[in-house]
Parts: structure tokens; C-alpha cells; sequence
């Protein structure tokens, strides 16, 4: 808990989330939702801030995004 009473946490995978301080629940789902949508993109993401009340904002890992692209464009 941040110290404006906001959650975030940080998965063992190295993504961030970003909950807020309010309606938390709705975030958690919103999130987990997204999260299954794009379960293939997730190792491209560094942070899911779900702070929104109609949908989350992402944050790309570059690094990883710019090597996923480098072995597309050499396979």
C-alpha cells in the first residue's frame, strides 16, 4: 500500500498492477479479465495500471518488446 493509501503490487514475473485506492475489487477483475485476453502479450508488459473506470493502461517492457520484434524480423 502506497502512501496515499493507493494498492500496487508486483508479480513474481517482474509486472507491476496498479489497483488504486478505491473500488478495488472492480480493478482486481478488470485486470484479471485483461490479463486472460492477452495472456500472450504479458511477458511484453512492465506495468497494467488499472486506475480507470473503463479499462487499463499498459505500460511495455521495451526491452523485451524490442527482442520479441528483432526474432520476428530474423525468423
Amino acid at each position: 500500500r502506497s502512501s496515499r493509501g493507493g494498492w500496487s503490487m508486483t508479480l513474481d514475473s517482474g509486472l507491476t498492477i496498479v489497483l488504486g485506492s478505491s473500488e478495488v475489487d472492480a480493478r482486481i477483475d478488470r485486470t484479471l479479465r485483461f490479463m486472460r485476453h492477452f495472456s500472450d502479450q504479458l511477458a511484453s508488459l512492465s506495468r497494467i495500471d488499472a486506475r480507470y473506470s473503463n479499462g487499463v493502461a499498459v505500460e511495455l517492457d521495451l526491452q523485451d518488446y524490442e527482442q520479441n520484434i528483432s526474432e520476428e524480423t530474423t525468423s
